[in-house]
């Protein structure tokens, strides 16, 4: 009874507890090589991540559903645009009822080579199952994520399997990687890649869960050849999904308002959370 009013003190008020932060790995290394700063678009990035974090962006209480999407920025595995691909979109889902739990995964090693920059990516598209060093770790930071997830999920108020994965650019490409390789017990409840990409060839595995995908028809990192694969793909499998691909939007575009159609994306995403029944209540 107490528990309840304090939730009902929290709702009135429009409180919200501080997020939660948490390594992924206990083990992870006692100096955190990360730094963020802001870039000339005002956008702030962390780099050189080496120590893998959670953080834990709980809805109000009284508006808690049970369900949870763990988030992945993008930044081409250099970077991380930590907010309006990572926080700010926790804080969208919140005030849906909706868990945002933002990873922060390991990203390249600063000062690399571009030859090994590009070995690196090439390995992140190669089958999991014979994977080493950078692509398997951060496979693993994922994994390890939506496990700590389901651990946790009756202390967060989280349905162990109403657990879904959202990622942007390269972390779309993270969460798509999962999706490609699964493995059981791990499995996201659903999947939300915006301006991803699988590589050409790609073969859903049955059990996959349905998907949501944004796109824009002008992004020049991603062409929208890459969605449209995508979409071809999952049909095949007869995976469901829905997709939105915007006219205009670039890439990157994240959150953030362009006084533009792509700016509804995260409206339509409510919607398709809604009719799945991931809005509804435990």
């Amino acid at each position: 009874m107490r528990l309840m009013r304090f939730a009902l003190v929290l709702s009135l008020l429009g409180l919200h507890a501080e997020p939660l932060v948490l390594n992924v790995w206990p083990a992870s290394p006692a100096t955190n090589s990360e730094v963020t700063g802001k870039g000339a678009d005002g956008e702030f990035r962390t780099r050189a991540v080496n120590t893998p974090t959670m953080t834990v962006h709980l809805p109000d209480p009284a508006r808690a559903n049970g369900t949870a999407v763990i988030i992945c920025p993008g930044g081409g595995y250099m970077h991380l645009a930590i907010d309006k691909e990572g926080h700010d979109v926790a804080k969208f889902l919140n005030t849906h009822g909706v868990a945002g739990i933002v990873l922060k995964y390991r990203t390249m090693p600063p000062n690399i080579t571009d030859e090994e920059r590009k070995r690196l990516r090439a390995a992140m598209n190669a089958p999991l199952a014979n994977a080493t060093g950078f692509a398997k770790d951060v496979a693993d930071d994922l994994r390890e994520a939506i496990r700590l997830t389901q651990a946790n999920a009756s202390k967060w108020n989280v349905d162990p399997n109403r657990i879904g994965v959202m990622g942007f650019s390269a972390g779309a490409h993270l969460i798509l990687t999962i999706a490609l390789n699964p493995k059981e017990g791990l499995r996201p409840a659903f999947f939300v890649p915006v301006y991803g990409l699988v590589p050409e060839g790609s073969k859903f595995p049955a059990g996959t869960g349905p998907v949501f995908l944004v796109h824009a028809h002008d992004d020049p990192t991603v062409p929208v050849k890459a969605a449209i694969g995508m979409q071809a793909a999952l049909a095949a499998a007869n995976i469901p999904f829905e997709a939105h691909i915007f006219r205009d939007g670039g890439h990157g575009f994240g959150i953030r308002k362009k006084g533009i159609p792509v700016d509804q994306w995260p409206e339509r995403l409510r919607d398709w959370l809604g009719v799945n029944g991931w809005l509804a209540g435990k």
